[in-house]
């Protein structure tokens, strides 16, 4: 997988997180209120469930963060996003070359176009239109219980965790799945939620791209002038030949 797919899986992560823990000009952004744990996410299409993507997830009142898993195990490329809560804050991280940008992230809600909640929500169908509680069932020996949450011709099935009071996993009706397995209750560190002191801050198009993105390049008007009149004080390093010059 390379960066730029890396990125834009994890760029709609970024977005989803954002809308779980939506942001307002005049009210904080809703604190997380379920426990800190870590887990593996895994997203695959039902008709090929051995072709998945694999992440590591780590959530707390602080903040989420997620880290890509490149193809092959390669080093290569090894891109994190992260979202602090408490900062109200988004970061694309490139932890191969320690470089980041931050993610503008939109002060007013829009609920025209407020995505429904999905995974880490701490509410099952939350945003949708209308929810049917399904029934209690074991999901990786953990006690979930089952919904359909269904909005405009949509649905998904979710299933809350009673304990981690979070949705962990979400079957689309396209076929798409999102879940959380490997799941450890753990205290996270706050730092691990921000930028690391040697990140280099970068603009968007380089992250994506890598080429650098340089200021534009505007004219003075002063450009190839030259006024030997001037005198020496006021150009340094430069004497002017007055015999040569007559």
């Amino acid at each position: 997988m390379n960066i730029n797919n890396i990125a834009v899986v994890l760029s709609i992560f970024l977005a989803s997180s954002c809308q779980v823990f939506a942001v307002s000009k005049d009210k904080a952004p809703s604190p997380w209120k379920g426990a800190s744990f870590s887990a593996t996410l895994r997203s695959y299409h039902q008709s090929n469930p051995d072709e998945v993507e694999l992440g590591k997830v780590y959530i707390s009142k602080q903040g989420i963060r997620q880290e890509s898993s490149s193809t092959g195990g390669s080093d290569k490329n090894q891109v994190s996003t992260i979202f602090n809560i408490a900062q109200s804050k988004s970061y694309l991280l490139n932890r191969t070359n320690k470089t980041y940008f931050e993610v503008p992230i939109e002060k007013k809600e829009d609920a025209k176009n407020s995505l429904p909640g999905g995974l880490f929500t701490n509410k099952p169908c939350q945003g949708y239109k209308s929810s049917k509680k399904i029934g209690k069932k074991n999901y990786i020996k953990r006690k979930v219980i089952e919904w359909r949450c269904e909005s405009q011709k949509t649905y998904v099935t979710q299933y809350y965790d009673i304990r981690l009071k979070s949705v962990i996993r979400e079957v689309h009706q396209n076929g798409n799945v999102e879940e959380l397995q490997d799941i450890v209750l753990k205290r996270i560190k706050n730092e691990f939620f921000e930028v690391p002191a040697n990140y280099r801050k970068i603009s968007m198009q380089e992250f994506f791209t890598g080429i650098p993105e340089f200021e534009a390049y505007q004219e003075t008007g002063t450009e190839g002038n030259f006024e030997p009149d001037k005198g020496e004080a006021e150009l340094p390093g430069f004497k002017l030949d007055k015999k040569a010059s007559q």
